[in-house]
C-alpha cells in the first residue's frame, strides 16, 4: 500500500506545507495547464507524496536525536506496544477457549488499543504526527483506537478507490464514506470503547442489554489478530532497516 494511500495526505496541504505563500511562480505552475496534466497521474502524486514524507522523515530524526523522543526511542516503544498487543490477543484466545467470552473480548480491546499504540508510535518515529498530542495517544484508550480506526477505514477507502480504477470509474470521498463496507468497519470501531466496558463489568445496563455471545468473541478475536498481523509486518520493518544502518 503507498504512502498516499495509507495516511491519506491532502495534496493541496503537501503543497501549503512546502512552499512559501507568497510564491507568485509556484501559485502560477500549480494553477497551469502542465501541472494540472501532470498531478491528474496517480504514480506522480504518490511519488511527490512519497517524498514528501521522506523529508519530513530525515529532517525530524536529525533534530530529535538523544531527545526523550528519539526516532530510536519511539521505534522502541512501538516494538514493546506491539508485543504487549499480542500478548493480549494471545490470552484473549486462551479465555475464549475456556468459553469465558466476555473477558476474551475485553482482552482483544485492549490489544487493539495497543496496536494503536504501536502504530502511533511508528509514525512518531518517522516525524508524521504532532508530538504536542503524544502523551494523550500513549494515556487514553479512545485515542489509541481512534488510531487504529483510521488507519482501517484509509484502507478500505484505498481498496474502494482500487476497485473503481479497474472499472475505469472515479470515487470521491463522500461516496467512500457512504460505501456500506466503509460504514459497517467504521461503526465496528464505534462501538469497541463501550464493549470492553460491557465485558469487564456489571452494572444496571447488563440488566438490559444480552451477554457477550461466543460469534461475537469469535469475530472481535479474529479481526484483531488481523489487524495485529498488519502491524507487525510494519513494525518489524521498520526496526530491521534500523538495525541494519546502526550495524552499517
Amino acid at each position: 500500500m503507498s504512502t498516499f494511500a495509507r495516511f491519506g495526505c491532502s495534496t493541496n496541504r503537501c503543497i501549503a506545507s512546502y512552499t512559501k505563500p507568497n510564491d507568485q511562480s509556484v501559485a502560477r505552475y500549480l494553477s497551469s495547464e502542465e501541472s494540472a496534466n501532470w498531478w491528474s497521474k496517480k504514480e506522480n502524486v504518490e511519488r511527490y507524496v512519497e517524498a514528501l514524507f521522506d523529508y519530513q522523515t530525515r529532517i525530524f530524526q536529525s533534530q530529535h536525536k538523544g531527545s526523550p523522543l528519539s526516532p530510536h526511542k519511539l521505534l522502541e516503544l512501538s516494538m514493546l506496544s506491539l508485543s504487549n498487543a499480542l500478548q493480549f490477543l494471545n490470552d484473549a484466545v486462551v479465555l475464549f477457549k475456556r468459553e469465558s467470552y466476555a473477558h476474551s473480548v475485553a482482552l482483544a480491546v485492549f490489544g487493539l488499543e495497543e496496536l494503536g499504540k504501536s502504530s502511533y508510535c511508528y509514525l512518531a518515529h518517522k516525524g508524521w504526527v504532532n508530538l504536542k498530542e503524544f502523551h494523550l495517544y500513549m494515556r487514553k484508550h479512545k485515542k489509541k483506537l481512534e488510531v487504529m480506526r483510521a488507519l482501517d477505514g484509509i484502507q478500505v477507502m484505498r481498496n474502494l478507490t482500487d476497485e473503481a480504477e479497474k472499472k475505469g470509474k472515479l470515487i470521491t470521498s463522500h461516496e467512500m464514506q457512504s460505501n456500506p463496507v466503509y460504514r459497517r468497519r467504521d461503526a465496528w470501531w464505534g462501538k469497541l470503547s463501550k464493549l470492553r466496558t460491557k465485558a469487564l463489568y456489571v452494572d444496571y445496563e447488563s440488566l438490559k442489554s444480552s451477554a457477550i455471545r461466543r460469534r461475537d468473541a469469535l469475530e472481535i478475536i479474529a479481526k484483531s489478530r488481523t489487524y495485529a498481523l498488519g502491524v507487525t509486518n510494519v513494525v518489524l520493518a521498520a526496526a530491521q532497516k534500523s538495525q541494519e544502518r546502526t550495524h552499517s
